[in-house]
């Protein structure tokens, strides 16, 4: 099914919800909606494992990308949400969820050729970019890009300074019959398991990630 993560609902509510790299697309003011969403669709006992950007995520990038932004006089739109685990548990926790784990840690992550990071930018940093002309655009990447060679092209190679957070939550108790899996069994082949996935819709020129 396709809709919209934070306005849902299914016609009978499952066992696991599983995402991954879709939560920080979404506005912070709408994230209540999203999660009351999600736990709505689970079970009694269902479990909700999900990672996403977490606070510090890419914070290279975008810090060099709001310098190039505020040497001509531009505001840099940050347009993500990258929140704490203390920031995101109380989301959960408000919106009725038994918070069982959560971790916050750095994950490094290769970017394929020479124009790695400059390609990375160019697909995923849109929304600040609206309404600049093309040439500046380039040059405000190819600007940061620069900046941030010594401290994130290895021999090489270019990467980005990603930080994700991982949890696992639960709809506190448990349906007749239920017993709690363990994340690592969370798997959409476990026979009998009702799962579904908040993933992202690519549209060209959009977002996607």
């Amino acid at each position: 099914m396709q809709g919209n993560a934070c306005d849902f609902a299914l016609a009978e509510p499952v066992d696991v919800v599983f995402s991954n790299a879709v939560f920080h697309w979404i506005d912070e003011g709408r994230q209540p909606d999203m999660l009351r969403c999600v736990y709505r669709a689970l079970k009694p006992g269902g479990q909700f494992v999900f990672e996403m950007g977490g606070k510090g995520n890419n914070a290279l990038i975008h810090g060099s990308l709001r310098r190039a932004f505020e040497r001509r006089g531009l505001e840099y739109h940050f347009p993500f949400f990258f929140p704490s685990i203390g920031e995101y548990a109380s989301l959960m926790e408000n919106a009725g969820f038994l918070v069982r784990m959560a971790i916050l840690f750095d994950r490094k992550t290769r970017l394929d050729g020479d124009d790695g990071l400059h390609d990375w930018i160019r697909m995923f940093v849109k929304a600040p970019f609206d309404g600049i002309a093309a040439a500046e655009a380039e040059a405000i990447i190819r600007e940061a890009v620069e900046e941030l060679r010594p401290r994130l092209c290895e021999d090489g190679v270019w990467y980005a300074d990603y930080v994700r957070l991982r949890c696992k939550a639960v709809v506190q108790g448990l349906a007749p019959g239920m017993v709690e899996t363990g994340l690592q069994e969370c798997n959409p082949e476990t026979p009998g398991l009702s799962v579904i996935k908040i993933e992202p819709v690519l549209v060209t020129g959009k977002r996607g990630q």
